[in-house]
């Protein structure tokens, strides 16, 4: 992997308890290459409330603790690379930075879209939190490759539907983008999303009619057959009665 690949890290639910009380940010990450080679990694950093960043370097060896949950001790190490970025409210943290080996990384508020599994006494000292992770990984690797060698993945459902909550940002309702051509209005509008699992083979979609997502399983389809094969997009429950779940 080439030195200024971009990981961007969700900085999300756990650490909205830190941050509360701000208006919705929107922050723009993006990436420019120059004919020479070089890659830059920029970012924008909106928020409600003042952050007091200042610029943080964090030297080789230097030791680290990240917190858990009850104000306890999460997960110790040292840092095997130098790190140089922004930190934020005084945390020995990186909120957008580099390493000494040209990875980058940044924390991106984005409230909802994440969740977290509960951490056990017994994890405890394996546990991170969200805002540490940056600084963990600008640490600890030294590519991307590494990085995702390191990280546990997901499964594919969990993936799919966290792959729909990231589409959701860019939705358009009807009437929210509107051009004229030849003295007709008229007006884009997704009119469906759709997330391929490469792995299990499951084809996920959902629809401007119905955003409850279907799944069709490849896997279970006659591929051998000697007709083309249909299935309407539209239909199926708008949504799902939870009445008696009431107590």
């Amino acid at each position: 992997m080439k030195p200024g690949k971009k990981l961007n890290l969700f900085f999300a639910a756990c650490a909205a308890v830190v941050l509360m009380n701000s208006s919705a940010p929107a922050c723009t990450g993006i990436t420019v290459k120059a004919k020479d080679g070089a890659v830059i990694h920029a970012r924008t950093l909106e928020f409600g409330k003042d952050l007091h960043s200042r610029v943080l370097m964090v030297p080789q060896g230097y030791a680290l603790t990240s917190s858990a949950p009850g104000g306890k001790t999460g997960l110790a190490w040292k840092a095997a690379y130098a790190v140089l970025g922004l930190d934020f409210l005084g945390k020995t943290a990186i909120a957008d930075g580099m390493n000494e080996k040209g990875l980058a990384a940044g924390l991106f508020y984005l409230p909802s879209f994440a969740q977290y599994q509960k951490v056990t006494p017994a994890d405890q000292d394996k546990s991170l939190a969200p805002w540490d992770v940056t600084m963990w990984v600008l640490t600890s690797f030294a590519s991307v490759d590494e990085v995702r060698a390191a990280l546990p993945m997901a499964d594919g459902q969990l993936a799919a539907r966290q792959a729909f909550q990231l589409l959701d940002s860019f939705y358009i309702t009807k009437g929210m983008a509107r051009s004229i051509e030849e003295g007709k209005t008229s007006y884009d509008y997704t009119q469906w999303m759709d997330a391929c699992d490469l792995k299990n083979l499951r084809f996920y979609f959902a629809t401007y009619d119905n955003l409850v997502p279907k799944m069709v399983d490849f896997k279970k389809l006659n591929m051998q057959g000697n007709k083309l094969l249909h299935m309407p997009i539209t239909g199926g429950p708008f949504y799902e009665d939870v009445t008696d779940l009431v107590k």
